[in-house]
């Protein structure tokens, strides 16, 4: 994992519904400016069905204090200030959540489904809480909790619009907390791009820089397993495809075949930008193998090099609808900014491979060149002395026939010789211009290239 995800993980694991200390000032000043005897601040749990008491006011002064050791009795282990409570239970309250608007009754309505009926007696007998007003908490347009008030009779609409105004501060709280929060994430996404850009950048070749994404953007957007495909920029053939597997395994296929003709990966790649599926295998049910590896949501980005896409990447998660748009944004800047440094690393493999097949070339071209040296000097004495013997009288009509074949293959390998000498001198002075050599054993030794 990149070291800073841990950071990461951990902001968002932290609750960002604001300062707790905020929230108890805010319920404190409420208590004082409103003259209730309870002020409580409920904020919505996941789901939205229960909330939690987030912050209080009241519940130690001596009445209060009297009904919880009356309530305890009841119910050992009672906490009011660490109870769930059962959102919109009672139809009393049911508009705060349901209209975003606040409302006033008797405690005994607005406890409905939270307070059984003993307890509710003993408030009003002991503690003289019988009536509430509960203020909606809202935070980007929605419900997030309730800020409510108990007293022992109806306030007057001075004192509900008060409450109101502590109902908004609260929202007002909420929701910078969580513009600090979103800003802190972002800073933390941003480290972690730099860090895995890092990672790629100091790779030493293509299957490292591909290694090194693919690892990235798994980390980076909460995946389980990823896949990548880099092609050629000239030919469109696809060079090499990188999968990750959620147990940590990497597959590597070069030269695997050819180019995207349809699909995702082709989609992303001609339209230079990502795209989140929310549950591939309902998208695509003849993909079998994605119900088999149980990826449901996949993200899908481009490899961009000089704003040609030369490449793509997923990353799939098992959970439909686990990627976002702020995923899919944080995958192309992935895709983008990395591409150049795959660019690079691809064009530098290739130039490697050319010299090696050069390297190659070269050698043959020495081997040749020092053949023909030696076959030159071994047949420079036969071809002498067969021509000799072809000039001298007397000598038996075998003894002729010998002589002229032993001449002509001499000077056969002498043709020969003399070709190959001519193919070196031609690769050292020019290249083709497709830029291959024009070093060819068997067409430039062939019959027709003779002469």
């Amino acid at each position: 994992m990149i070291p800073c995800l841990a950071a990461l993980e951990a902001l968002r694991s932290r609750e960002v519904a604001g300062d707790p200390a905020v929230f108890q000032s805010i319920v404190d000043h409420a208590l004082a400016a409103t003259g209730a005897r309870v002020v409580a601040l409920v904020l919505a749990e996941p789901g939205g069905r229960t909330g939690r008491v987030v912050a209080h006011a009241g519940l130690f002064s001596s009445r209060v204090r009297t009904v919880t050791e009356a309530a305890q009795r009841l119910i050992p282990g009672f906490d009011p200030a660490n109870i769930s409570v059962n959102l919109g239970a009672s139809p009393v309250v049911r508009p705060v959540y349901e209209e975003g608007r606040p409302v006033s009754g008797p405690f005994a309505e607005i406890s409905v489904g939270n307070l059984g009926e003993p307890m509710v007696d003993v408030a009003a007998s002991v503690a003289g809480i019988r009536w509430s007003h509960v203020c909606p908490v809202t935070v980007d347009g929605h419900v997030a909790g309730t800020l409510s008030f108990h007293g022992p009779a109806e306030l007057p609409r001075p004192v509900l619009n008060v409450c109101d105004a502590f109902a908004q501060q609260a929202s007002l709280t909420i929701e910078n907390a969580q513009l600090v929060a979103q800003e802190r994430e972002r800073a933390a996404r941003a480290e972690c791009l730099a860090a895995v850009l890092t990672g790629v950048g100091a790779a030493a070749d293509l299957e490292s820089a591909l290694r090194e994404l693919l690892r990235g953007a798994v980390d980076l957007l909460e995946g389980e397993r990823g896949s990548a495909d880099v092609f050629d920029a000239v030919s469109g053939a696809r060079m090499m495809k990188m999968r990750l597997e959620p147990d940590g395994s990497i597959d590597v296929l070069r030269n695997p075949g050819p180019p995207h003709e349809r699909g995702y990966g082709r989609r992303v790649m001609d339209e230079k930008r990502a795209v989140v599926l929310d549950d591939f295998p309902a998208l695509r049910p003849d993909q079998g193998l994605w119900g088999e590896r149980g990826m449901r949501a996949t993200v899908y980005a481009p490899i961009l090099a000089g704003g040609s896409a030369i490449g793509s990447f997923h990353v799939d998660h098992p959970a439909p609808g686990h990627f976002t748009r702020a995923e899919a944004v944080l995958a192309e800047a992935l895709g983008a900014q990395a591409g150049e440094v795959i660019e690079r690393a691809r064009l530098a493999e290739a130039v490697r491979a050319e010299q090696l097949e050069r390297a190659r070339l070269d050698g043959a071209l020495l081997v040749a060149r020092t053949t023909a040296h030696e076959i030159n000097n071994a047949l420079a004495p036969v071809v002498g002395y067969a021509e000799l013997l072809t000039m001298q009288s007397g000598l038996s009509p075998a003894a002729q026939r010998y002589a002229a074949d032993i001449m002509a293959s001499a000077m056969h390998a002498t043709e020969r010789v003399q070709q190959l000498q001519r193919i070196v001198r031609l690769d050292e002075s020019s290249m083709s211009p497709s830029g291959q050599s024009h070093l060819d054993l068997d067409r430039s030794t062939a019959p027709e290239a003779a002469g």
